[in-house]
């Protein structure tokens, strides 16, 4: 659920995740690749490398997107996303739906 989680927000904006980790490959299964990476070999958690190397605005621009708050600092809008992608919540977004407006 975490991976599905991350895939979701690093598919939200690639070039700021790209640039953050300093990769050259973009696409979204190795930047989420790079940043297991980083939770395993620094021991973090989901939320804690969503408030460390994530912004606030491009956190909340996510919480909103899952339906929740946008409002928070760092930390508490990266908990408020985990939470989310725990078994039983809601699918994250995935970038790649289409939806119609009628």
């Amino acid at each position: 659920h975490v991976r599905d989680g991350l895939l979701a927000l690093v598919s939200s904006d690639v070039d700021t995740v790209a640039s953050m980790l300093d990769v050259e490959d973009k696409t979204p299964e190795k930047l989420c690749d790079s940043l297991a990476q980083v939770m395993q070999v620094n021991n973090l958690s989901a939320a804690n490398v969503l408030a460390r190397f994530f912004n606030e605005p491009m956190l909340s621009q996510h919480s909103i997107a899952l339906g929740k708050s946008g409002k928070g600092n760092a930390a508490t809008l990266a908990d408020r996303i985990v939470a989310q992608w725990k078994p039983g919540k809601a699918k994250p977004p995935s970038s790649s739906s289409s939806s119609s407006k009628g």
